[in-house]
């Protein structure tokens, strides 16, 4: 789950979003932290606290995102530049620890857990989220480490998830504590098991 093939140009669009995301991790709480900060002194200051480089965000957020990166990737960290015109990041990996991996040089499977990451960790969540086989393109050794950021997430929002993987099934109800609800076909309709008609679960009674 290292580095692979270069991403095609829509990937590097994927990338961009990526970037955003992770930087909103980073510095969503600076931010709110700082318009606290600024609402006491009686002025506003400019959404990320551009305006304010002496303002450090509160390590709750980034500690996350540091966690999580380091739970799928260990010893590597991500690099995440206080974006300009554009935004950026890349990966630092033990084995090249002087220099940065851009976003075009990582696989696939490697951003889109940073794509997950970044989305789960950001600072506003909805209050529900719907993951769709979210194991596509990730190396098997990842979905441990997805389960465990899944479950951690699910504390904020609710999370509905759909995945065909058993391994991240399992390693949910493992960390998660969730029962797993097999969907299965009948008569040419689809059925979650064991839910009845009126919308609940034969082990909710």
């Amino acid at each position: 789950a290292g580095i692979c093939d270069r991403a095609s140009a829509a990937g590097d669009r994927h990338a961009m979003r990526i970037a955003e995301d992770c930087r909103a991790a980073l510095v969503g709480n600076r931010a709110a932290s700082a318009q606290r900060h600024a609402g006491r002194q009686g002025r506003r200051i400019r959404t990320g606290g551009s305006d304010q480089p002496g303002v450090h965000h509160r390590p709750g957020r980034s500690v996350d995102l540091d966690r999580t990166i380091g739970d799928a990737f260990p010893g590597a960290r991500l690099d995440v530049p206080m974006p300009q015109q554009t935004a950026s990041f890349g990966m630092v990996f033990p084995d090249h620890p002087k220099r940065v991996f851009e976003a075009r040089e990582l696989s696939d499977g490697t951003l889109r857990y940073l794509a997950l990451a970044g989305a789960l960790l950001s600072l506003r969540l909805p209050s529900f989220i719907a993951l769709n086989e979210p194991e596509s393109s990730l190396h098997p050794d990842l979905l441990e480490p997805l389960a465990r950021l899944i479950a951690r997430s699910s504390e904020r929002p609710q999370l509905w998830l759909v995945t065909h993987s058993e391994r991240l099934a399992a390693a949910l109800e493992k960390h998660g504590g969730v029962a797993q609800r097999p969907v299965n076909p009948q008569e040419g309709e689809t059925w979650i098991e064991g839910l009845k008609t009126i919308g609940r679960f034969d082990d909710e009674d």
